[in-house]
């Protein structure tokens, strides 16, 4: 039987346990909400919208909701309900809706903004949004 080293014997170890730790890593996901705190509104103005936390100005409010995934992204209907949690920007004034979880036809929606914090308004705009034409 050939006689493993100490040196060898750490080096395996090491090895497994970095890829375990890496298959953990994995199973946590994505952090949920909005973890960056940043606006992209105000970004977007700028026209940097990836600064090294000169945007974290979203403040998180403790209300949440429900909306149709139709509501927060445009591609395809989808009457999926997505939590959203309340954000306001201390900078531009604007209210942000971020998804805190996800719509499993279409992963994580993108956040939607608004010059008000009344859900209701988005809702009525996306429902106005959706064709119902019929197609052939």
């Amino acid at each position: 039987m050939a006689k493993l080293c100490y040196n060898k014997l750490a080096r395996l170890g090491l090895l497994w346990a970095l890829i375990f730790l890496s298959h953990l890593e994995r199973s946590l996901g994505m952090p949920k909400g909005n973890a960056g705190k940043r606006c992209l509104v105000c970004a977007t103005i700028d026209g940097q919208s990836w600064g090294r936390g000169l945007y974290r100005t979203q403040q998180p409010r403790e209300r949440y909701e429900t909306i149709a995934c139709t509501a927060l992204q445009a591609q395809q209907p989808c009457d999926r309900q997505v939590e959203v949690q309340l954000h306001h920007c201390r900078n531009c004034g604007k209210y942000g809706w971020y998804p805190t979880g996800d719509c499993r036809s279409h992963f994580r929606p993108q956040p939607i903004y608004s010059d008000s914090d009344d859900i209701e308004l988005i809702r009525q705009r996306a429902a106005a949004s959706v064709d119902t034409s019929l197609r052939l």
